[in-house]
């Protein structure tokens, strides 16, 4: 389930066709749903409504969430999920010019993106999702385009490697390892798992430049 924490009552109004679409797999969400008990910190509470999710898989978070007690910071809510929760969360914000995302071990990414942004790539995210497809979180950031920008940027990458061979030279050791720390910098996201070990498995010593090149277009293009 991915979970929306989103306050602004405008932007609820807007969306609520497109999240009642897709409701089996997204839902408006409070902070405060949930008993708050008085002997209780306000951090205590954070966590009480936290540990109520049920399922969930990426958390949506409106950068300037109000909360009843505001003493609750945005860090403590992040400190929150990432005690709670091995899964990405996404902060949204209209102050957000430039997409952006926080390097954290295993699934902790905090990814940051526009309101506006993050809106308008909600629901082809969420209609991979319903056809059975995994579509990765920067998908929300940049947009359907992003998966074939990262290839199309790998594919750039070596071609231009290999522009200084004829098609009976055999790739030299050195360029091989290029190509190889290549695919493995710009390949990084799950969703190109496959595509990054039929790559590996061709990019090796001793290939003639067709042989290899023309390998790397079948995959590539596949």
């Amino acid at each position: 389930m991915i979970y929306l924490f989103e306050d602004r009552h405008d932007r609820r109004d807007n969306y609520a066709l497109l999240i009642n679409k897709y409701k089996p797999l997204i839902t408006f969400k409070n902070f405060d749903d949930y008993i708050v008990d008085e002997k209780d910190s306000p951090i205590q509470n954070l966590n009480n409504s936290l540990q109520n999710l049920d399922s969930p898989e990426l958390i949506l978070l409106h950068a300037s969430y109000r909360f009843i007690n505001d003493s609750i910071s945005m860090d403590d809510v992040i400190c929150a999920i990432k005690s709670l929760y091995n899964i990405p969360v996404v902060i949204f914000s209209g102050g957000f010019v430039h997409p952006s995302i926080d390097k954290i071990q295993n699934k902790h990414q905090i990814f940051r993106v526009n309101s506006i942004v993050m809106y308008e790539h909600l629901e082809y995210y969420l209609s991979q999702i319903s056809k059975g497809e995994t579509p990765p979180v920067e998908v929300l950031l940049w947009g359907e385009n992003y998966i074939q920008n990262v290839l199309t940027r790998l594919q750039s990458n070596l071609v231009r490697l290999l522009v200084h061979y004829t098609p009976n030279d055999v790739v030299d050791e050195d360029t091989i390892d290029l190509m190889r720390d290549s695919v493995e910098d710009i390949l990084q996201d799950y969703v190109f798992q496959k595509q990054k070990e039929a790559l590996l498995k061709i990019i090796v010593p001793q290939q003639k430049y067709d042989t290899l090149f023309y390998n790397i277009q079948f995959i590539m293009n596949k």
